[in-house]
């Protein structure tokens, strides 16, 4: 079998870390997921590669270069079969015991967008407030004029019934269910 490069070992790492940072979710299931594909990718890459290697007569760079191709089309499709709300649901899948204010953050915005009827935009403008953005910092993010965060902002704490960031934050913190229960 041959071995992956330390290039795509150091890429496989970087990737994986910039998901669970992206989506805050669990470094373990990521890494999990993500080090399953790497493994696997490199074994078909080998499997292939030992299999073509038996029928032609193959230079071990070409099987290395099959078994570094495998790796990276289960990256791809990694990447591309899994949408953001499905990593979503699979974060929720395995955090769904932890207590409210211990699921990421990304999912509490998702629960407060359904519960409140927010706005796409609202949404990616709540989880900007939540992670501590500000205004500008929004604005360039999202690409959107000063005015237009302004108006998303006036929306979304007239929808939540809140009156600055620090309640924002409060709500997605633990009390979501406060409408549920009354």
């Amino acid at each position: 079998m041959t071995s992956s490069p330390s290039s795509v070992i150091l890429l496989t790492w970087v990737v994986l870390s910039k998901v669970a940072r992206f989506y805050q979710i669990s470094a373990l299931l990521v890494f999990g997921v993500g080090w399953g594909a790497h493994v696997a990718g490199t074994l078909a890459g080998s499997l292939g590669a030992a299999l073509l290697g038996s029928a032609f007569d193959l230079a071990p760079r070409l099987l290395s270069l099959l078994s570094l191709v495998c790796v990276c089309l289960l990256f791809f499709a990694y990447l591309f079969v899994f949408d953001e709300k499905s990593i979503i649901r699979l974060a929720k899948g395995v955090s769904e015991s932890a207590p409210q204010g211990a699921r990421p953050l990304l999912a509490r915005c998702e629960d407060a967008a359904s519960l409140y009827g927010l706005t796409r935009r609202e949404t990616e403008v709540m989880v900007l407030l939540a992670k501590g953005r500000s205004n500008p910092r929004i604005q360039e993010e999202l690409a959107l004029t000063p005015g237009t965060v302004n108006t998303h902002m006036s929306h979304l704490y007239k929808k939540l019934d809140v009156h600055d960031k620090q309640e924002l934050i409060d709500l997605l913190e633990g009390s979501l269910d406060r409408n549920d229960q009354g």
